[in-house]
């Protein structure tokens, strides 16, 4: 997508002066690289196995350029002055720009949908580390019940108030993603037959067999791409603000190129027969070297358990300020939401919940492409040129206005068809 003058000619905002950063960019693009590889890149090759070549190929590139654009957008936004309540850029959040942009109404939606993105994004892990359990021990134990040991192992990482704490387990999520990709490499070339083969590739389609199948595929290829709620606090530790632009074109450059390479990979392995998860066909390959299928099979039922703290931590936040809000409304008195008890047990509840809409849907690409459809677009797109326009849309030429205009229907025409795509098929 091309760059709109406003964004590409200035420099990205810089932080107050008071506020040092210490991030180089070289550790931010490490951080947003990171945080990106996450687990929708073994859906990719599933997404192009519904899309075909043509279609799948072109949609992440155009995702990519679009989210990477409107990442510079939410960033231009944060430098808009704020009101006396919010005064300082370094304690500014996305909730915040929803807030100047839209009033309390509009802050309280954005913050319901981010954790009603986070709460699908957990629903994911609970899935995914049921379905490599299952591969693990076939027929062992029913599906139901390794959701429930799933849920109960990940449930203490919950308890926890130490963010720093929970970081330090997302290395084991980097690493299966880099020894996901190694293995689908060494595994692919130990064979000579297909399926499974790079030296004799599966027969794969250009075009999709149907429309609901290529519709369904719209939110499996974009919720990998969606960084956004994390974005303004990187750009806030910047030792060199102005950098922000580059860093997201090198981030998003090595995220496409990743998630392209793995998932055309995994489909010219396993063409028309790619399973929804690339690990659950890495199992189904007798020839490959167990050690190494059962090595990527721990490695993410593991990943998924180093992650759903730090997924959850917010929407326990906000229930918490949700009701110490409704609790002093009658009282003076703080209220015992920050005590252990009420951690155990409302956290608890909330794991629990995950469970059960977890049970209700079970398919992990289903839940995958609703979270990218629903969320991903508004959250990554549909959100940031919201606010632009709002905030600086009276400051723009009109072909600026035009420009952006037209994204956001784009990003909601996908949007939506992308939903009902996923519950069609589902």
């Amino acid at each position: 997508m091309p760059s709109s003058p406003s964004v590409e000619s200035q420099d990205a905002a810089a932080p107050e002066p008071h506020h040092q950063g210490e991030l180089s960019s070289v550790h931010a693009t490490l951080n947003c690289v990171n945080m990106l590889m996450g687990v929708g890149i073994l859906s990719v090759a599933f997404a192009l196995n519904m899309t075909g070549w043509v279609p799948g190929i072109s949609m992440m590139v155009l995702f990519a350029l679009t989210v990477n654009y409107s990442a510079k957008l939410l960033v231009k936004c944060m430098a808009k002055p704020f009101p006396v309540a919010v005064d300082s850029e370094s304690e500014r959040e996305p909730l915040d720009i929803g807030e100047l942009a839209f009033g309390h109404t509009g802050r309280n939606v954005i913050s319901a949908i981010f954790c009603f993105e986070l709460f699908a994004a957990a629903i994911a892990m609970i899935i995914l580390m049921a379905d490599s359990l299952e591969a693990l021990f076939p027929g062992a134990v029913p599906l139901t019940g390794l959701k429930l040991i799933a849920t109960l192992v990940v449930l203490p990482t919950t308890w926890s108030k130490s963010m720093k704490l929970l970081s330090y387990a997302s290395v084991v999520g980097i690493l299966a993603t880099c020894g996901l990709g190694i293995i689908l490499v060494i595994d692919g070339l130990s064979v000579s037959t297909s399926p499974g083969s790079i030296l004799v590739p599966a027969e794969t389609l250009l075009w999709p067999q149907s429309l609901s199948r290529l519709l369904m595929a719209i939110g499996l290829l974009i919720v990998g791409f969606d960084g956004h709620a994390v974005f303004p606090a990187i750009h806030r530790e910047l030792k060199h603000p102005e950098s922000f632009n580059s860093i997201m074109n090198l981030t998003y450059a090595l995220i496409a190129t990743l998630y392209i390479g793995m998932g055309s990979l995994g489909y010219c392995m396993f063409g028309t027969g790619t399973l929804p998860e690339i690990t659950q066909n890495l199992a189904t390959v007798p020839e490959y070297n167990q050690l190494l299928t059962y090595l990527i099979l721990w490695l993410t039922a593991i990943n998924p358990a180093a992650k759903y703290g730090l997924v959850t931590t917010p929407i326990h936040t906000q229930i918490g300020e949700l009701l110490d809000g409704v609790w002093r409304t009658d009282r003076t008195e703080g209220p015992p939401f920050d005590s252990l008890g009420w951690r155990l047990v409302s956290r608890t509840l909330v794991a629990f919940a995950i469970l059960f809409t977890s049970i209700l849907v079970p398919g992990f690409h289903h839940v995958l492409s609703v979270l990218g459809s629903s969320f991903s677009f508004t959250i990554a797109i549909i959100f940031p040129i919201l606010c632009f326009l709002v905030l600086f849309g009276a400051e723009i030429p009109l072909t600026e206005r035009l420009f952006h205009l037209a994204v956001l229907m784009l990003a909601l025409v996908f949007a939506v068809l992308g939903t009902l795509g996923a519950f069609i098929e589902h």
